[in-house]
Protein backbone atom coordinates (compact mmCIF):
# COMPACT_ATOMS: atom_id res chain seq x y z
CA UNK A 1 0.00 0.00 0.00
CA UNK A 2 1.42 3.20 -1.03
CA UNK A 3 0.72 6.85 1.10
CA UNK A 4 -2.52 8.29 -0.78
CA UNK A 5 -4.20 4.02 -0.43
CA UNK A 6 -3.22 4.70 3.69
CA UNK A 7 -4.59 8.22 3.54
CA UNK A 8 -7.62 7.37 1.65
CA UNK A 9 -8.12 3.74 4.37
CA UNK A 10 -8.01 6.25 7.49
CA UNK A 11 -10.12 8.59 5.67
CA UNK A 12 -12.90 6.15 5.16
CA UNK A 13 -12.15 4.26 8.77
CA UNK A 14 -12.78 8.35 10.70
CA UNK A 15 -15.90 8.86 7.94
CA UNK A 16 -17.69 5.34 8.88
CA UNK A 17 -16.92 6.10 12.79
CA UNK A 18 -17.76 9.98 12.99
CA UNK A 19 -20.60 10.03 9.99
CA UNK A 20 -23.23 8.55 11.96
CA UNK A 21 -22.29 10.50 15.63
CA UNK A 22 -22.67 13.68 12.82
CA UNK A 23 -25.82 12.36 11.61
CA UNK A 24 -27.43 11.72 15.38
CA UNK A 25 -26.35 14.86 16.43
CA UNK A 26 -27.65 16.85 13.66
CA UNK A 27 -31.12 15.24 13.88
CA UNK A 28 -30.96 15.44 17.80
CA UNK A 29 -30.88 19.50 17.13
CA UNK A 30 -33.96 19.22 14.70
CA UNK A 31 -35.92 17.29 16.68
CA UNK A 32 -34.95 19.76 19.39
CA UNK A 33 -36.26 22.35 17.60
CA UNK A 34 -38.86 21.05 16.20
CA UNK A 35 -40.44 20.66 19.47
CA UNK A 36 -40.40 24.16 21.05
CA UNK A 37 -41.39 25.23 18.07
CA UNK A 38 -44.49 22.80 18.57
CA UNK A 39 -44.82 23.89 22.20
CA UNK A 40 -44.98 27.68 21.07
CA UNK A 41 -47.81 26.86 18.69
CA UNK A 42 -49.69 24.89 21.54
CA UNK A 43 -49.41 27.96 23.73
CA UNK A 44 -49.96 30.58 20.99
CA UNK A 45 -53.28 28.29 19.28
CA UNK A 46 -54.73 28.06 23.53
CA UNK A 47 -54.02 31.62 23.69
CA UNK A 48 -55.64 32.50 20.09
CA UNK A 49 -58.68 30.20 21.21
CA UNK A 50 -59.61 31.57 24.71
CA UNK A 51 -59.24 34.95 23.22
CA UNK A 52 -62.87 35.74 22.80
CA UNK A 53 -63.11 36.13 26.75
CA UNK A 54 -60.81 36.50 29.84
CA UNK A 55 -57.86 34.52 29.77
CA UNK A 56 -57.85 34.65 33.95
CA UNK A 57 -61.60 32.22 33.61
CA UNK A 58 -59.96 29.63 31.75
CA UNK A 59 -57.26 27.01 33.23
CA UNK A 60 -55.33 26.50 30.10
CA UNK A 61 -55.04 30.09 29.01
CA UNK A 62 -53.32 30.47 32.42
CA UNK A 63 -50.95 27.81 32.31
CA UNK A 64 -50.02 29.06 28.92
CA UNK A 65 -49.71 32.29 30.48
CA UNK A 66 -47.18 31.28 32.84
CA UNK A 67 -45.44 29.52 30.29
CA UNK A 68 -43.95 32.38 28.09
CA UNK A 69 -41.65 32.55 30.19
CA UNK A 70 -40.08 29.64 29.61
CA UNK A 71 -41.20 28.40 26.26
CA UNK A 72 -40.24 32.05 24.13
CA UNK A 73 -37.12 32.53 26.80
CA UNK A 74 -35.64 33.17 23.34
CA UNK A 75 -37.15 36.35 22.04
CA UNK A 76 -37.30 39.47 24.02
CA UNK A 77 -39.92 41.35 22.21
CA UNK A 78 -42.46 38.24 23.26
CA UNK A 79 -41.28 38.33 27.09
CA UNK A 80 -41.62 42.28 27.02
CA UNK A 81 -44.86 42.20 25.72
CA UNK A 82 -46.00 39.37 28.12
CA UNK A 83 -44.39 41.16 31.40
CA UNK A 84 -46.73 43.91 29.91
CA UNK A 85 -50.11 42.00 29.88
CA UNK A 86 -48.94 41.00 33.76
CA UNK A 87 -48.53 44.32 34.90
CA UNK A 88 -51.56 45.46 33.04
CA UNK A 89 -53.36 42.40 34.95
CA UNK A 90 -52.04 43.81 38.27
CA UNK A 91 -54.86 45.11 40.02
CA UNK A 92 -55.45 45.22 43.83
CA UNK A 93 -58.91 46.39 43.17
CA UNK A 94 -62.43 43.99 42.20
CA UNK A 95 -63.59 45.94 40.03
CA UNK A 96 -61.75 46.87 36.66
CA UNK A 97 -62.30 50.15 35.75
CA UNK A 98 -63.16 50.61 31.55
CA UNK A 99 -59.26 52.27 31.16
CA UNK A 100 -57.85 49.04 33.13
CA UNK A 101 -60.03 46.62 30.71
CA UNK A 102 -58.83 48.71 27.58
CA UNK A 103 -54.89 48.65 28.87
CA UNK A 104 -55.80 44.48 29.48
CA UNK A 105 -56.84 44.37 25.79
CA UNK A 106 -54.15 46.49 24.11
CA UNK A 107 -51.47 44.13 26.29
CA UNK A 108 -53.14 41.07 25.46
CA UNK A 109 -53.11 41.99 21.04
CA UNK A 110 -49.81 42.88 21.85
CA UNK A 111 -48.70 39.47 23.41
CA UNK A 112 -50.22 37.53 20.53
CA UNK A 113 -49.25 39.84 18.05
CA UNK A 114 -45.60 39.36 18.86
CA UNK A 115 -45.94 35.43 19.52
CA UNK A 116 -47.24 35.39 15.62
CA UNK A 117 -44.33 37.26 14.47
CA UNK A 118 -42.24 34.89 16.11
CA UNK A 119 -44.20 31.73 14.80
CA UNK A 120 -44.32 33.72 11.34
CA UNK A 121 -48.11 33.80 10.99
CA UNK A 122 -48.96 36.74 9.09
CA UNK A 123 -50.67 39.03 11.89
CA UNK A 124 -52.99 42.06 12.13
CA UNK A 125 -54.56 43.92 14.76
CA UNK A 126 -58.00 43.56 13.88
CA UNK A 127 -57.15 39.87 13.85
CA UNK A 128 -56.92 39.44 17.33
CA UNK A 129 -59.35 42.11 18.50
CA UNK A 130 -62.53 40.88 16.52
CA UNK A 131 -63.40 37.08 17.87
CA UNK A 132 -66.52 34.77 17.62
CA UNK A 133 -67.78 33.47 20.42
CA UNK A 134 -71.65 31.92 19.86
CA UNK A 135 -74.57 33.27 22.43
CA UNK A 136 -74.98 29.38 22.89
CA UNK A 137 -71.25 29.09 24.12
CA UNK A 138 -71.43 32.32 26.15
CA UNK A 139 -74.68 31.55 28.00
CA UNK A 140 -73.29 27.45 28.64
CA UNK A 141 -70.26 29.89 30.00
CA UNK A 142 -72.67 32.31 32.08
CA UNK A 143 -74.74 28.61 33.70
CA UNK A 144 -71.50 26.94 34.15
CA UNK A 145 -70.14 29.85 36.31
CA UNK A 146 -73.35 30.09 38.31
CA UNK A 147 -73.23 26.88 39.26
CA UNK A 148 -69.89 27.45 40.94
CA UNK A 149 -71.14 29.89 42.42
CA UNK A 150 -73.89 28.34 43.94
CA UNK A 151 -71.79 25.17 44.78
CA UNK A 152 -69.22 27.69 46.84
CA UNK A 153 -72.10 29.24 48.27
CA UNK A 154 -73.49 26.22 49.95
CA UNK A 155 -70.11 24.78 50.56
CA UNK A 156 -69.59 28.02 52.65
CA UNK A 157 -73.12 27.29 54.09
CA UNK A 158 -72.47 23.79 55.31
CA UNK A 159 -68.83 24.62 56.53
CA UNK A 160 -70.74 27.51 58.86
CA UNK A 161 -72.98 24.57 60.06
CA UNK A 162 -70.07 22.24 60.46
CA UNK A 163 -68.00 24.88 62.60
CA UNK A 164 -71.31 25.49 64.61
CA UNK A 165 -71.52 21.50 65.36
CA UNK A 166 -67.89 21.34 66.67
CA UNK A 167 -68.43 24.84 68.94
CA UNK A 168 -71.71 23.12 70.27
CA UNK A 169 -70.99 19.35 70.63
CA UNK A 170 -74.30 19.28 68.82
CA UNK A 171 -73.56 15.78 67.88
CA UNK A 172 -70.42 13.67 69.66
CA UNK A 173 -67.87 11.61 68.26
CA UNK A 174 -69.68 7.97 68.62
CA UNK A 175 -66.44 7.02 70.69
CA UNK A 176 -67.93 9.85 73.28
CA UNK A 177 -71.48 8.10 73.21
CA UNK A 178 -70.24 4.43 73.91
CA UNK A 179 -67.94 5.70 76.76
CA UNK A 180 -70.86 6.99 78.33
CA UNK A 181 -72.97 4.21 78.25
CA UNK A 182 -70.79 1.96 80.18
Amino acid sequence: MNGIQIAFLVINIIAVIIAPIVAVVIAQHLQNRQAKRKDKIEIFKTLVYTNAYSWGSHYRAFESINSIPVIFADNEKVIKAHTGYINACRTDKEELTESQRDAIKTAKVKLLEEMSKVLGYKSEWHVFTETYLPSGIAEDMMRKKQFEDIQLSAEGFFEHFKQMGKTTNIDPPIEEKKEKKK
